[in-house]
Formats: C-alpha cells, structure tokens, sequence
C-alpha cells in the first residue's frame, strides 16, 4: 500500500503512539548525557515510506539506549562505596594491653557494653568457622571437612571443603583474593537484658530523616535473635534465628536500615535485644555500615 506523506504522519500517530512517546521523552533526555552527535530522526524526507520512517526511529533510540547504559555504567564505576562507620570489621586487630577489657580476647576499637546486667564475652576466629568460607582447593584431603553437616565444625586447621575451587555460596571464589579478615564470636548471658559489641564514636551527625544503611553476616550457636541500633537497647532492626537457619549453612545476610536520632547516642553496634531472655551465642562476618544522608559526617581520614 502507497501512502502520501501526510497519510503517513497520520499513521505514525494512530499505529505508534507509545513509541513515538518514549522516542519523545528519551531523546531530549539521553541527548544530554550522550558524548557524540545522533542524527535526529525525520519522516518528511521525499519517498519514505512508514516502515522506513519506524524503521529509522527505532535504530535512533537503540543507539540511544546503547549509548546511555555505556555512561551509566562509567559513572557508576568512578563512584565509590562509601565507608565503613565500623573500624577493624575484620576484626584482625587486637587492642593493647591499656584498651577495654574483655573476658576473652580485647579487640580494637570494639567495646562491650550491658544493659540491665548481661555477661558480654566476644572473641575473633578463622574465617572458615562453621564454613563461612571454605579451603580454596582442587581436592579433599583428610585434614578438611566434606561431609554434609562437616561445616558446622569446621576450623582453621579444619576447614570446610565445598569443592574443587569453590569456597562456599557467600565467597565462592574467595581464594583468587584470599582475602585476610576474621569473624566475631559473641556471646551474652540469658535474661532480659540486652549485651552487646560497639564503637562509641559514629562520627556523625543525624536528623530525624536520616539513616543507617548496614549489612553483615549472622550465624545463630545458641538463641533466637540478633538486634542491631544507635542506642544499646539492639532493636532498631532484629532477625530471627529462624530466618537464619533457612540460609546455606545457617548463615544469614542480615541487612536494613534504620533512622538515626536527632540528638546522636554515641554507641553504635549489635548484639541480643532488650527483653530477650535466651542465652545468645552468634557469629559474625563482615558488618558493614554508612550513614545515608547524614546531617553531618567526618571526613574518612578522620
């Protein structure tokens, strides 16, 4: 069929519509972020046909899109995560002998603290721990564990083999970096009270419509939930052993956010909920957390 050219502008807009909307609302857009000229798209040349006309659109947006997502995605490389609120989340520092005490092994710039009278105990162990990671070989040997349940006692001189070059579902390439981090083993009393692992400076500044972006990996030994929040009390954000158990070998990504307080609380950390009454006995890797949309945060060398 052979339509004139004012016949085909009319079938652009009764046959397209959607189309040429997004082509209308992108184009301006993509434009703006686009390093090189695109060709604008136009039906009125002498002898094209609809199908041309679509055809010729079509490609312009492809090219468009192609190009934006190649923009996207470079400005998102150059963006950097933002810093860790917590020092020493690997807990591979241990403190002198003038720090804080604990009843097990001190840690660097992590205090232990009580609420109502708790027993807060804490120490670092091995990253293969109840196989949060497993050893980064091609075969068993008899000195790792494979069997089914063997993650739950696997240790340093014993760790947890997943399988030829697999280190587990949470790293499982972790021996191409073989990165250098320990978790936390902690450990408060049963009762109604609340004990916990914190640093007291968080090094910002908060309104009421702020808040703490955070995540870490949890393992339940004993209990039923793991708190974590601004003041001592661990309830701003809670998970439940239950939840965790459903995850691969028990370990859960326990991860959320919470607002901060107008008047900042010093201490920042996690650990047994307040009325709680079960004995809790948790592991825990990699806690990560930022202050997103602070009133006010330290410069990171700070």
């Amino acid at each position: 069929m052979n339509l004139s050219r004012t016949q085909a502008k009319t079938k652009i807009m009764l046959i397209g519509p959607s189309l040429l909307l997004i082509a209308t609302l992108m184009i301006p857009f993509l434009f703006s972020f686009s390093a090189k000229a695109v060709d604008p798209v136009s039906c009125d040349q002498p002898g094209m046909s609809l199908k041309q006309c679509l055809a010729s659109l079509q490609r312009t947006i492809n090219a468009l899109v192609v190009e934006n997502t190649a923009l996207t995605n470079r400005l998102n490389d150059k963006v950097p995560s933002l810093p860790n609120i917590w020092k020493n989340s690997k807990f591979l520092v241990l403190a002198d002998p003038t720090g804080t005490p604990s009843t097990t092994n001190n840690l660097k710039d992590w205090v232990p603290h009580t609420h109502g009278g708790a027993i807060v105990t804490y120490e670092p162990v091995s990253k293969y721990t109840s196989g949060f990671v497993g050893i980064y070989a091609e075969k068993t040997s008899p000195s790792y564990y494979d069997r089914a349940n063997g993650f739950q006692s696997a240790t340093e001189k014993n760790p947890f083999w997943y399988g030829a070059w697999d280190t587990g579902p949470r790293i499982s390439r972790e021996g191409w970096n073989n990165s250098s981090f320990d978790i936390l083993k902690l450990h408060v009393s049963a009762g109604l009270n609340a004990g916990r692992i914190n640093q007291s400076q968080s090094k910002t500044i908060h309104s009421p419509t702020s808040k703490y972006v955070f995540s870490m990996y949890v393992k339940f030994l004993q209990g039923s939930s793991f708190g974590v929040s601004q003041d001592v009390l661990n309830t701003a954000a809670i998970i439940s052993r239950t939840e965790c158990d459903k995850s691969p070998q028990g370990w859960c990504l326990f991860k959320g956010e919470f607002y901060g307080y107008s008047t900042d609380n010093p201490y920042l950390g996690f650990g047994k909920p307040l009325g709680d009454t079960s004995e809790l006995e948790v592991l825990v890797a990699l806690p990560y957390i930022y202050s997103n949309e602070a009133l006010w945060a330290a410069h990171p060398g700070e």
